[in-house]
């Protein structure tokens, strides 16, 4: 007779994994253990196969695998300051990464001393789309990190509209931008930037913004702050997440209230 299965419910799911993570943890298992499955999708499917199998005993002469990759290797550099292929595909469906573009992407990452600088200067990297994709594209995904709206503000610029981001490898856009007084002086900023450094067209920092706060929840840029971009319709166009609301794209500076603060949005040459 098939014994009758016991409904569960949310206090007893919960105690069931607290057990199951105490358990571990007396095993000598660490939480950069939990990290590997879920920053790698090989290590997950090998873990998803181990239980399956009823987790049957193994010693070192069986071990497939035994160096981390890449991707693992650059996360105990950057911890949160990296998002990963996986982790943007989890988080949105449409954005979902082949596997062979996850395979280029974990053999084309930065060198270790271009992680180390980013750690250092806190730089957020991240790969681009899995395909090509305008700011409008972006919008139609991430909709809900520009409020919202039927139709956003920009949706008769040229630039959310044709420029756009293309599958490239990976980006390293720094989270805090360089201050300045207004958009009359991106230019003598980005002249000022050494060869390792280059300002960030729209596309690339919507991309950055939306997906750093549909993966992690972080919204970068304070209060009425514009990172200013090397994009431009008629005027420097500037991107906000203006009085704590969505995502904007703007550019006409001497309508808006009120007045704004500036930075300029910079990325590290890779």
């Amino acid at each position: 007779m098939e014994p009758i299965a016991t409904p569960l419910n949310e206090s007893k799911v919960f105690d069931t994994a607290a057990k199951f993570f105490r358990l571990l943890e007396k095993e000598d298992v660490e939480w950069k253990h939990y990290r590997r499955p879920i920053d790698s999708r090989r290590a997950r499917r090998y873990l998803a196969e181990f239980l399956r199998l009823g987790c049957p005993a193994i010693d070192s002469n069986c071990v497939v695998e035994e160096l981390p990759t890449s991707l693992e290797f650059a996360r105990t550099i950057l911890e949160n300051n990296l998002i990963t292929p996986d982790e943007i595909g989890d988080a949105c469906e449409a954005l979902a990464y082949t596997d062979e573009q996850v395979a280029a992407l974990n053999e084309s990452l930065p060198s270790r001393e271009t992680l180390n600088y980013c750690r250092q200067h806190d730089y957020l990297v991240l790969p681009t789309p899995p395909k090509v994709m305008t700011v409008m594209a972006m919008w139609e995904v991430y909709r809900e990190f520009f409020g919202g709206k039927e139709f956003p503000s920009f949706y008769n610029s040229l630039v959310a509209n044709y420029e756009q981001l293309k599958p490239s490898g990976w980006l390293a856009i720094a989270k805090k931008g360089i201050w300045v007084r207004g958009p009359r002086d991106f230019a003598k900023t980005q002249a000022g930037l050494n060869h390792r450094h280059r300002t960030v067209p729209a596309s690339e920092l919507v991309w950055t913004l939306a997906t750093l706060a549909k993966v992690s929840g972080e919204r970068l840029l304070n209060y009425w702050q514009y990172a200013l971009t090397s994009s431009a319709d008629f005027e420097r166009i500037g991107i906000a997440f203006p009085d704590g609301g969505g995502l904007d794209v703007y550019s006409d500076w001497d309508q808006i209230s009120p007045s704004p603060s500036f930075v300029v949005a910079v990325a590290l040459v890779l």
